[in-house]
């Protein structure tokens, strides 16, 4: 606000806080889709990187003679990410 309207430190304060608290609505609803769109990015990277984990462990011959199963290291793994 001071950059904008060249007036004082705490005039401009004063103004950006009154402008925070008449437009906390909006901030809760950006706040609210920003942690969505957070919580979905993560899960599809975990996802990801699990089934990369799965394909890792069918295709390579070192894993597929000692691991019984190779959907428990992707389960671990997505754990770990998650």
């Amino acid at each position: 606000m001071m950059a904008i309207s060249g007036e004082g430190f705490c005039t401009s304060a004063h103004q950006a806080f009154y402008l925070a608290m008449r437009s906390s609505s909006e901030y809760a609803i950006t706040h609210g889709v920003g942690h969505t769109l957070m919580f979905f990015s993560k899960l599809l990277v975990s996802v990801i990187v699990t089934i990369f984990a799965y394909a890792l462990v069918i295709g390579l011959d070192e894993f597929n003679d000692e691991v019984y199963s190779p959907l428990t290291p992707a389960i671990v793994r997505l754990m770990i990410l998650r």
